[in-house]
C-alpha cells in the first residue's frame, strides 16, 4: 500500500501527463480492473445436454419480434465478396461445413416447449453450400444475374423455427472468378461473430485445399458453446445484475417521448421494414480533428461523433432529451472471445442536450453517459424494457428510435493465399429503426452509412441530414466552446428571408362609403331572404353613429357590440368604423359571467345590445347601454365623412382564451386588417355574381374578414342564423338557396358537411372557393373535399387573432395520403414568417422550431396587459425598420424545401377545439374554483368520430359526495360550452415527476366518464328509444345510454349532433334536423319527437289518398 507521500507523488506524475496519456492510462487501468474481475469470476459451465438450451435475453427480444412480425429480412446480416484466383470450391464448402460443426449456434433453430421458447441444436446438420455456375453467360448477362442473386440473398427470409439460419452461395463466373454470398440471421450471429467466421475461414480454407490433417486443430479451443452462455445467463440474476438493472431504471426514469424528426410522411400504424441506404464520408483531415478534440477531453472518437450526432438530433427534433441506442459487444469474459453467437447488447444512451451550453460540455456529458453504460452493459436490452415496461406501439420501437454504431477497421476483412478478395455491395437496407447511422474507421477517414425508414424519409432529407452533420462537425472542431444551439448546420443558417411588400393602406371607412355612394341599390346583405341594399345599411349605420356620438363616442374609444347575427349587428359595427372607434364583438350566447368579464376589461364607452339579451345582465354592466331597437332610421340621415385615421388606429378589441383564467383582448389595428383584406382581393379576386356567407360568431377572428372582405368589395353576404349554423343540413340548404360562391369554415365543420353530403357539389354547384381556417386541415379531409367538391378551390389559411386572423395561405391542389399534413403555405403580402429555435436562431429547412410572425399583419398587443404584450410581441431581429415587432405564436413548425410551412402542434398549453382557441390553464383555473375540486388537469383528446374534445382528471374532496353533473353545471356558468370538458376521470392524486410537476405521461388513459354518468340508468322502452340509444352510444363512444341521458352531458356538441342526425335520417328515412335534437336533448324526448314526425307523415300520406 502506498503511503501519503508516495500517493501525492503518483498523483503529481499523473497530472503531468498529457490528456492523451491520461486517457490511455485510465483505459489500461479500466481494462486491468475488468480483467481482474473476470479472472475472479467462476467459469461458465458446459451444459450436459447440448441439444437444447434456453434463449439468451438478447435472443428472446429478437424472437418476440419474429413472432409478432413474421419472417422478414429485417434482421439478416448479409455480405458478398468477389474472389479472383484459382478457387477450390470443394475446399471452400468443407470450410463452411467445418465452421458450422464447430459452432453450435450455426446449427440452431428455435421452437416452443411448454409455452417457452428454446434453442434446438441439431448435432447432425450438414450445411449446404449452394454453387451456381454462370460461366456460360455473356458478361452483361452475368453482371445482371449476379446483381439479382446478391439482392435475393439480401432479401432472403429465414424462418427461425427451422434450419438453416445460415446461407452460403458460391457463384462461378469464370474459372478464376467467383462471388461468395453469405447471410446469417442476427439471432445466431453478430458483428464480432462475422470477424470470427472470416478469420476461421482464412485458416481452414488453405488447410482443406492442401489436404492437411485435422484443420480445425489450428483454431483456438472453444471452452463453451453459445447455449452454455445462454443457460449461465438465465441461471439467476446476481447482485451485480440487480445493481446494473437498477442503474438503467434510474437512468431512464420518466417518460421517454418519441423522437420525432423532420419526416416527409406520417408514421404508418405498423412498421413495414421498408428502408434504403445512403453513404456518408467524413474526410481524414476532419476525422483527425475530431479525434484530437475527443482526446483533449479524455474521450474517444466514437464519443465525439456521438456527441455531434446528438447535437444534430436535438436541433432537428427540437427536443433536449435525446435517447438513442448503441450496440456493445458484451464479450467481457475470456471464454466468449472465440464463440460465434448473438452476444451483442444495446445500450440506451440518454443525454440532456443544453442548447445554450458549449459543445465541449456536451462532449463531457456524452463521455460520462458512455462510461456509465459500459459499466452496466451486462443487462440485456430486453431486461431493461421489461423492467421499465414503457408504453408499446406497433408504429415504433420502445425507448429509442435511432441507432448509432461505430466499427473498428478491419473487422470485415480477411485474406486467403492465392485469392484476391474485394467486397461487393450487399447491404441490408430494411429498416429496424427510423434512422440507423453506422461509421467505420478507414484509412481515408470515417465511412458512414445511413439506413433509413422510407415510410418516413425521402433520400433528399437524409442527404440534408448528412450535410448538416458534416457542417456541425466542422464547426464544433473549430469552435468547441460555441453553444450547441449556434453550431452551423447549413451554409444558409443566417440567410435573411425574402418577403413581399405590404399592401398600400386605405381607409376601410372610406371604402364602405365609396360602395354606398357608387352602388347604393346594390345588395350588401341577404337577411332572412330579404336583400338589404348599401343605401339601407349605410342609413342604419349612420343612425347608429348619431347615437354613438350623442353618447360621447369618438375616435379611439371602444364600443361593445352584444348582438346576435343580424342586419343590426352589421350596421352597429359599420357605425363604429365610421366614427373611427373600435368595436368589441361579444356573442350574447356566452355565459353572463364571461360577457361581464370582457366588458369590464375592455372598458367601452358604450354597449350596443338588444331587448333579446338578458336585461338583468345589461343592467349590471358598468357602461351605458344602447338598445338596437332604440335606433330609428331616418330617411334624410346624412352619411358622415370618413374619419381621419392611421394604420395604427384600432378596428376591434377581440377576446380570446387566456392562460391566467381570464380572456385577453387583442387590439386589432386597421392597418393589419386592411393588409389582409387587400391581399385576398388581389390574389383571390371576387367576380360578378359572387355571394359570401356570414356564419362565424362575431367574437371569433374569422368573422372579421368574413364580414369586411365582401362588404368593402361590393359583394353581398348571406347572414346565417345561429340555429342554421349549428345544423349542417339547414346550413347547406341555405348556402344552396342563395348560390353562395365563397365560404369560410373550420375543418371540423367541413368534415361534417362532407359526411352528410358525400356529393356536396350537387347541392352546392355555385361554390367555387372554400377557405379552411382555424384548425389543421388533415390530409384525409382534404381528399374528401376533393371528392365532394372537385371544382372548388380549397385555400388552407393559418393565423391567429394577434396577426389579423391570417398570416399564411396555400391554394391546395393535391396531397398524398402518405403526407404528414396539409401545408399552411407561405406568408401573405407584407408578412414575414420565421421558424426560430429556443435561442432565436433561424431553424434550417426541415428543422422544427417555433413559428414567429412579423410584418404588416401584426396587431397592437393585448388590451391592458403590457407585460403579456412584451412577452409575446417581441422586437423583430430581421425587420428592415427599427421598432418592428413579431408575434411569438407558440406553434411548432418547420419549413419545407419548397418554402411552405408545416404546423406540428403547440409548444405551450394552447389548443383549438372546433376552430376555437382555448388555453388549457384557463379551464383548469375554472375547475379549481369549484368547491368540490382539490386539483385538476385538463387535456385535449382526439377521436375519429368525436373530433377534438376536452377531458379533465379531477381530484375531489374525499369527504364529500361529488356529482359530476353539478360540477359541469357550475362550470357552464363561467365558461362557454366549447371550453367545458366532456369527459372526466377521478383520481386519488395527480402523478408528479421528479421536479414535482404534473407528469402527463404517467396519467392513466382517460375513461369517458361524462356528466351524464351521474344520471341513474333507465332502460329505453320503445323501439325508437332503443335505436336512438344505440346511435348515441356509437357516436359518443359510450358503453350505455339511458332514456333520460342528456346529449350535452354525455359530451355531445353540434358536430356530433350532425352525425347522429345523419344516421337517424338514413335508418328511419325522416327529415329530422340537429335543431330537433337540441330542442329535446334526452333519448326519451328525441325519440318522442321522431315518433310524432313519423306519425304526422303517415297521416299526411293517408289524407293524400283522398
Amino acid at each position: 500500500m502506498l503511503d501519503v507521500n508516495q500517493s501525492h507523488a503518483l498523483l503529481q506524475r499523473i497530472e503531468s501527463l498529457s490528456p492523451e496519456k491520461q486517457a490511455l492510462l485510465l483505459k489500461k487501468l479500466a481494462a486491468s480492473a475488468q480483467s481482474a474481475a473476470v479472472a475472479a469470476e467462476q467459469p461458465i459451465a458446459r451444459q450436459p445436454d447440448r441439444r437444447q438450451a434456453p434463449l439468451s435475453h438478447s435472443q428472446q427480444l429478437l424472437w418476440l419480434v419474429e413472432q409478432r412480425e413474421g419472417p422478414s429480412p429485417k434482421y439478416n446480416m448479409p455480405c458478398a465478396y468477389r474472389l479472383v484466383g484459382a478457387l477450390d470450391v470443394s475446399a471452400m464448402a468443407r470450410t463452411f461445413q467445418a465452421i458450422a460443426r464447430r459452432h453450435d449456434s450455426l446449427r440452431t433453430y428455435f421452437s416452443e416447449q411448454n409455452g417457452e421458447p428454446v434453442q434446438c441444436i441439431d448435432p447432425t446438420h450438414v450445411l449446404d453450400v449452394e454453387v451456381i455456375d454462370l460461366s456460360d453467360l455473356t458478361s452483361a448477362d452475368q453482371e445482371a444475374r449476379v446483381q439479382s442473386l446478391v439482392q435475393a440473398n439480401v432479401d432472403w427470409k429465414f424462418d427461425v423455427s427451422r434450419l438453416p439460419l445460415m446461407r452460403i452461395v458460391l457463384i462461378r463466373t469464370r474459372t478464376d472468378e467467383h462471388f461468395l454470398l453469405m447471410n446469417l440471421h442476427h439471432i445466431i450471429y453478430d458483428g464480432w461473430s462475422k470477424g470470427l467466421l472470416l478469420q476461421e475461414m482464412a485458416v481452414l480454407y488453405p488447410a482443406f485445399r492442401d489436404g492437411q490433417p485435422e484443420p480445425c486443430e489450428r483454431l483456438p479451443e472453444l471452452p463453451i458453446q453459445y447455449g452454455d452462455y445462454a443457460a449461465w445467463q438465465r441461471e439467476g440474476r446476481s447482485q451485480e445484475i440487480d445493481r446494473q438493472l437498477q442503474y438503467w431504471k434510474d437512468r431512464l426514469r420518466g417518460s421517454l417521448a418519441l423522437l420525432e424528426l423532420p419526416a416527409d410522411r406520417a408514421r404508418p400504424a405498423a412498421p413495414t421494414g421498408n428502408g434504403a441506404g445512403m453513404l456518408m464520408h467524413i474526410p481524414l483531415f476532419l476525422t483527425k480533428k475530431i479525434d484530437a478534440l475527443g482526446r483533449s477531453e479524455g474521450a474517444s472518437t466514437y464519443m465525439a461523433v456521438l456527441a455531434a450526432f446528438k447535437a444534430l438530433l436535438c436541433r432537428l427534433s427540437g427536443r433536449s432529451d435525446i435517447v438513442i441506442g448503441s450496440p456493445v459487444d458484451n464479450r467481457s469474459r475470456r471464454e466468449l472471445q472465440h464463440v460465434i453467437g448473438y452476444f451483442l447488447n444495446t445500450s440506451v444512451l440518454r443525454t440532456q442536450v443544453d442548447r445554450g451550453g458549449s459543445f465541449r460540455d456536451l462532449l463531457r456529458a456524452v463521455k460520462q453517459t458512455c462510461l456509465e453504460a459500459y459499466q452496466n452493459q451486462d443487462v440485456a436490452l430486453g431486461q431493461v424494457i421489461d423492467a421499465l415496461n414503457p408504453p408499446r406501439s406497433l408504429s415504433h420501437t420502445p425507448l429509442f428510435q435511432v441507432m448509432f454504431v461505430f466499427q473498428n477497421a478491419g473487422s470485415a476483412n480477411f485474406a486467403m493465399p492465392g485469392i484476391e478478395i474485394e467486397r461487393a455491395d450487399a447491404v441490408n437496407n430494411t429498416s429496424k429503426y427510423d434512422l440507423y447511422l453506422s461509421f467505420q474507421d478507414t484509412d481515408d477517414g470515417l465511412k458512414g452509412w445511413w439506413t433509413y425508414n422510407t415510410d418516413l424519409f425521402d433520400p433528399d432529407t437524409i442527404k440534408y441530414f448528412s450535410q448538416c452533420l458534416l457542417n456541425l462537425l466542422l464547426d464544433c472542431v473549430a469552435n468547441p466552446d460555441k453553444a450547441v444551439g449556434r453550431l452551423s448546420l447549413t451554409e444558409a443558417d443566417t440567410a435573411r428571408p425574402d418577403f413581399s411588400a405590404p399592401m398600400p393602406f386605405r381607409s376601410m371607412a372610406a371604402l364602405f362609403l365609396e360602395q354606398a355612394n357608387a352602388n347604393p341599390d346594390a345588395v350588401a346583405l341577404i337577411d332572412a331572404d330579404r336583400g338589404v341594399s348599401y343605401r339601407e345599411l349605410a342609413s342604419r349605420a349612420a343612425a347608429f353613429a348619431e347615437h354613438l356620438r350623442a353618447q360621447g363616442v369618438q375616435r379611439g374609444d371602444a364600443v361593445a357590440i352584444v348582438l346576435p347575427r343580424s342586419v343590426a349587428q352589421v350596421a352597429a359595427m359599420v357605425s363604429v368604423l365610421l366614427i373611427g372607434a373600435a368595436y368589441v364583438p361579444i356573442d350574447p350566447e356566452l355565459p353572463a359571467h364571461r360577457i361581464t368579464q370582457q366588458i369590464e376589461d375592455a372598458g367601452p364607452k358604450l354597449v350596443v345590445s338588444s331587448e333579446a339579451v338578458d336585461r338583468e345582465l345589461l343592467a349590471g354592466l358598468n357602461a351605458p347601454v344602447l338598445l338596437a331597437e332604440q335606433v330609428v332610421v331616418s330617411s334624410n340621415v346624412a352619411l358622415p365623412e370618413p374619419p381621419a385615421i392611421t394604420p395604427d388606429d384600432l378596428l376591434y378589441i377581440l377576446y380570446t382564451s387566456g392562460s391566467t383564467g381570464k380572456p385577453k383582448g387583442v387590439r386589432g389595428t386597421l392597418g393589419a386588417t386592411y393588409n389582409r383584406l387587400a391581399w385576398m382581393w388581389r390574389d383571390f379576386p371576387y367576380r360578378t355574381g359572387d355571394v359570401c356567407a356570414l356564419k362565424t360568431t362575431i367574437n371569433f377572428v374569422d368573422a372579421v374578414a368574413e364580414l369586411w372582405s365582401p362588404l368593402l368589395a361590393g359583394v353581398p353576404s348571406v347572414t346565417v342564423p345561429a340555429a342554421d349554423g349549428k345544423d349542417v343540413y339547414r346550413l347547406v340548404r341555405l348556402l344552396a338557396r342563395h348560390r353562395v360562391t365563397h365560404f369560410i369554415a373550420v375543418p371540423s365543420l367541413l368534415r361534417s358537411m362532407t359526411e352528410a353530403y358525400p356529393e356536396l357539389h350537387e347541392s352546392l354547384p355555385s361554390l367555387r372557393s372554400l377557405v379552411s381556417s382555424g384548425e389543421a386541415l388533415t390530409v384525409d379531409l382534404f381528399q374528401k373535399l376533393q371528392e365532394a367538391l372537385p371544382e372548388t378551390t380549397v385555400i388552407n389559411i393559418y393565423g391567429s387573432t394577434e396577426v389579423a386572423a391570417d398570416a399564411t395561405a396555400k391554394w391546395v391542389q393535391t396531397v398524398s395520403s402518405a403526407d404528414r399534413s396539409v401545408p399552411v403555405g407561405q406568408p401573405i403580402a407584407g408578412l414575414r414568417t420565421y421558424v426560430f429555435d429556443s435561442m432565436l436562431e433561424l431553424s434550417p429547412t426541415g428543422v422544427i422550431g417555433e413559428l414567429y410572425i412579423g410584418g404588416a399583419g401584426v396587431n397592437g398587443g393585448y388590451h391592458g396587459h403590457a407585460a403579456l404584450t412584451a412577452e409575446r410581441f417581441l422586437p423583430d431581429p430581421l425587420a428592415a425598420s427599427s421598432g418592428a415587432r413579431m408575434f411569438k405564436t407558440g406553434d411548432l413548425a418547420r419549413m419545407r424545401r419548397d418554402g411552405d410551412l408545416d404546423l406540428l402542434g403547440r409548444s405551450d398549453h394552447q389548443v383549438k377545439i372546433r376552430g376555437i382557441r382555448i388555453e388549457l390553464p384557463e379551464v383548469r383555473t375554472a375547475l379549481l374554483k369549484d368547491p368540490d375540486i382539490v386539483d385538476a388537469y385538463v387535456v385535449r383528446k382526439h377521436d375519429a368520430e368525436l373530433g377534438d374534445w376536452l377531458g379533465a382528471y379531477l381530484v375531489v374532496h374525499p369527504d364529500r359526495e361529488v356529482n359530476l353533473s353539478d360540477i359541469v353545471a357550475r362550470l357552464r356558468d363561467t365558461l362557454p360550452d366549447y371550453m367545458v370538458p366532456t369527459a372526466f376521470q377521478l383520481l386519488d392524486k395527480l402523478p408528479l415527476n421528479a421536479n414535482s410537476k404534473i407528469d402527463a405521461q404517467a396519467l392513466p388513459e382517460l375513461l369517458r366518464t361524462t356528466a351524464g354518468s351521474d344520471v341513474p340508468y333507465e332502460t329505453p322502452n320503445t323501439d325508437t328509444e332503443r335505436l336512438i340509444a344505440q346511435i348515441w352510444q356509437a357516436k359518443l363512444k359510450l358503453e350505455q345510454v339511458g332514456r333520460q341521458s342528456n346529449f350535452f352531458d354525455l359530451g355531445g356538441h353540434s358536430l356530433i349532433a350532425t352525425k347522429i342526425v345523419a344516421e337517424v335520417r338514413q335508418q328511419l328515412e325522416i327529415d329530422i334536423t340537429a335543431r330537433d335534437l337540441f330542442a329535446t336533448m334526452t333519448v326519451e324526448a328525441f325519440a318522442r319527437r321522431i315518433d310524432q314526425m313519423r306519425s304526422q307523415l303517415v297521416t299526411e300520406y293517408e289524407l293524400s289518398e283522398y
